[in-house]
């Protein structure tokens, strides 16, 4: 939260919003560049 509220004031710039993406992906459990890329982590099933 504090690399948030640091990043959101402007006390980090750009390094704050690097440091935003790891923490934004942990979080929603998902990484926003596979579907631009059309990549997929997800094992699919065969029968």
């Amino acid at each position: 939260m504090r690399l948030l509220a640091l990043t959101s004031i402007g006390a980090i710039g750009l390094w704050g919003l690097v440091g935003l993406v790891p923490l934004v992906t942990g979080v929603a459990a998902v990484w926003p560049a596979y579907p631009l890329f059309g990549l997929s982590n997800c094992r699919s099933k065969t029968s």
